[in-house]
């Protein structure tokens, strides 16, 4: 996404991206398995090969249940950026900074 906006193309690609991972979510596929460097991730968190292969299941289920999500927030935020919302009730209890009723301008008074 840039100053142009989110391009259609990148969006159909997040959302398949979105399917595979949730297809995916409890079992081995090597179509999700593509998206992640499971090497680095190991070296990252320092896992040994013994921690990694017991823990697999799990780990994977969850890489693939975070990726999912985070590309389902970005989705999120790429359409919060293309619309303006006036209906956030934040906005309505703000009081004014000076409304003009409680301006006291003594310059102004002749």
């Amino acid at each position: 996404m840039n100053e142009v906006g989110f391009r259609p193309e990148a969006r159909i690609h997040f959302e398949d991206e979105i399917a595979i991972h949730e297809n995916a979510a409890d079992g081995k596929d090597l179509l999700s398995d593509m998206y992640f460097d499971f090497d680095n991730f190991r070296e990252e968190t320092g896992l040994t090969s013994a921690e990694w292969d017991e823990n697999e299941v799990v780990l994977l289920r969850e890489m693939r249940k975070a990726r999912r999500d985070m590309l389902r927030r970005y989705l999120a935020a790429a359409e919060r950026l293309d619309h303006y919302s006036f209906d956030d009730p934040r906005l309505r209890q703000q009081p004014l900074l000076n409304p003009l009723s409680q301006c006291h301008r003594p310059w102004a008074q002749l």
